[in-house]
């Protein structure tokens, strides 16, 4: 089967103190890694891919920031981890490794277009693999003070 075996629950961000300036953010999955598992023993490729909700304020949904203030680094200095014996390397691409990729919602939904953090090419592979990518989250100016909530989705296909 090809399963996604955890995400984090929940990533917060450091307070920030009001501003008229934009402000940066950084949050790293630290203590909740995102790890994946590919037990099918069959010539099948796979995408790994993450969608997320622009943010809202969590006592007024009226107030929001978009989500092409987030960006995802999907090469946070440690890369993709091997679980047990797993080649968690050949055949595997993490996409704009190396560089940090950014949402964009071309629909303007509210929701991003899915972005692509991981293929796997059509090699018969069994592994189990992990990742602790960083989200840097740039805080527009003149953002009112409040808690402000976004929702990751993890896909795997």
């Amino acid at each position: 089967s090809l399963t996604i075996i955890s995400t984090p629950a929940d990533v917060n961000f450091e307070a920030l103190n009001v501003s008229t300036s934009s402000q940066n953010n950084v949050a790293t999955f630290a203590t909740n890694s995102v790890e994946i598992k590919d037990t099918r023993s069959t010539s099948s490729a796979f995408s790994f891919t993450i969608t997320t909700t622009d943010f809202e304020q969590t006592t007024d949904s009226n107030l929001t920031f978009d989500i092409t203030n987030l960006q995802f680094d999907v090469d946070a200095g440690a890369a993709v981890n091997a679980v047990g014996s797993s080649d968690c390397t050949t055949g595997i691409t993490l996409l704009n490794s190396g560089t940090i990729m950014s949402f964009g919602d071309t629909d303007n939904d509210g929701t991003s277009d899915a972005e692509s953090v991981m293929n796997g090419d059509t090699r018969i592979r069994v592994m189990e693999c992990q990742m602790t990518p960083t989200i840097e989250l740039t805080i527009p100016g003149s953002t009112a003070s409040a808690t402000y909530r976004s929702t990751f989705t993890w896909a795997i296909s």
